[in-house]
């Protein structure tokens, strides 16, 4: 058995394990982002691949980022956000036209729009990608039944995180604890995600790296 398989499903196998709620409420939304994350080819068609499958593929460096010695060092809570948040990082790309305009004026800052204007909607969703995905899933946590305001805060925090913001921030990533007591580690889940997302992005756009 080689090093990659003793990682496969690492965090997939521990959230089914230790709470069978949350892994069904993972299965249950992972059905619905395999349509919703192509959504993004109607504003990029030939952008780097943001669909399910690199989704997929950052789940997959995460877990062998962590390892068979460190997930047991997690909680099953930090496995889930982190399991969500590998679906939902890239949900802003493919934001709908409603959406766009009733997130644009709180996530795109005047002196940007200043100096590039508004008429290029996918470059301010390229560049701000992120916090589109941050409000998307405020907006439709009751839609992927999100069991907690202490996970959907993780959950937001972790995939605005994948880029452009300061993990060292502790206002912004602080540790969640939930009602059941166990600990969300948010600038190490966001840590996490941010790592495997540049390995799979780079991967795509200069295949010869690896």
């Amino acid at each position: 058995m080689n090093n990659s398989d003793v990682n496969d499903y690492l965090l997939e196998k521990k959230i089914e394990n230790e709470s069978p709620v949350l892994h069904e409420n993972m299965h249950n939304n992972i059905v619905v982002l395999n349509h919703m994350l192509n959504s993004y080819t109607t504003i990029f068609p030939f952008f780097t691949d943001h669909s399910v499958l690199h989704s997929m593929d950052v789940l997959d460096y995460c877990n062998s980022i962590i390892g068979a010695d460190n997930i047991k060092r997690l909680n099953v809570d930090e496995c889930y956000v982190i399991v969500m948040s590998c679906y939902l990082h890239d949900i802003g790309m493919g934001v709908r036209e409603k959406d766009y305009l009733e997130f644009m004026p709180d996530i795109v800052p005047d002196d940007y729009i200043k100096k590039h204007g508004t008429e290029d909607r996918s470059r301010i969703i390229r560049d701000f990608h992120n916090e589109f995905s941050g409000h998307f899933i405020k907006k439709q946590a009751d839609f992927f039944e999100i069991p907690t305001k202490e996970h959907l805060f993780a959950i937001i925090q972790t995939s605005r995180g994948h880029r452009k913001t300061d993990l060292y921030d502790e206002k912004e990533y602080p540790d969640v604890i939930l009602p059941n007591g166990n600990v969300i580690r948010t600038v190490y889940t966001s840590a996490i995600v941010r790592i495997a997302d540049e390995i799979d992005v780079a991967s795509d756009r200069n295949p010869e790296l690896l």
